[in-house]
């Protein structure tokens, strides 16, 4: 019980002295919504995603990922309020709103799945939606319209991009091995650690994590990220997001 009281009190001293960074994940953004491409659930109009972030912007300073975590390390006292704003699964259309958020000043981590840049396959549970709904689809033609290719990707070179991980062929943590979760991680780090923007970052997809998988990325001094919904205060041992695809603030 004494345990549990003197928990509660250094949290709600953490909260006081220190204000939290949100970090914020999406997915497609475009003016019209390619059904083929993305469901609405992942999808967020264009003119209404730079709506949602000129607001966020009102609220918070937009840093990149690597600043945030050097500040959950080491602020003692945070007054600001800070945000990190992340895209995952390496998509095209994040070349929609690149230009306009380097214009803004504001930071951007795209997280890749390295095995989608050759732009000839899609994830299987994409693949099994295809099959079911439409499957005379050109699953090609929709792959090179889905993924920035190799070549776009390495195109950004701006100081407010940060390149991370999200897993060679987008697999569950939780559904896969330890050694298959290993070999994931291992393939999409050496297709992408020479691009120049290049941080040691992993982004789970699906959000969920394992035990395991994260003593694996301690050890290799890779920083976890989950979409669990949380603000982050200090170091934990990994980063919570929040989702703001289809969403309107």
């Amino acid at each position: 019980m004494l345990e549990k009281l003197l928990n509660r009190i250094r949290k709600k001293c953490i909260k006081i002295r220190i204000r939290p960074i949100r970090v914020f994940v999406f997915h497609h953004v475009s003016d019209v919504r390619d059904p083929l491409v993305c469901q609405e659930a992942d999808w967020t109009q264009l003119n209404q995603f730079k709506q949602n972030i000129e607001k966020l912007s009102k609220q918070y300073t937009f840093i990149s990922l690597s600043q945030a975590y050097h500040k959950l390390q080491h602020d003692m006292i945070r007054c600001r309020r800070y945000a990190v704003l992340t895209t995952d699964d390496g998509l095209a259309s994040v070349q929609n709103v690149i230009p306009w958020l380097d214009a803004k000043g504001i930071p951007l981590t795209l997280f890749i799945n390295s095995r989608y840049m050759a732009g000839d396959k899609l994830k299987p549970i994409h693949l099994d939606w295809l099959s079911k709904t439409v499957p005379d689809a050109d699953v090609e033609a929709i792959a090179k319209r889905m993924y920035l290719s190799r070549e776009q990707i390495w195109k950004l070179n701006s100081p407010l991009i940060e390149i991370g991980l999200h897993g060679h062929n987008h697999l569950d943590a939780t559904q896969i091995s330890v050694s298959a979760f290993e070999k994931e991680l291992t393939q999409c780090k050496e297709l992408l650690c020479e691009h120049p923007r290049y941080v040691p970052a992993f982004a789970y997809t699906w959000g969920k994590s394992t035990p395991e998988s994260l003593v694996y990325l301690h050890k290799n001094r890779i920083i976890p990220l989950l979409v669990d919904g949380m603000k982050n205060y200090q170091w934990c041992g990994y980063i919570g997001r929040e989702s703001i695809d289809n969403m309107k603030f």
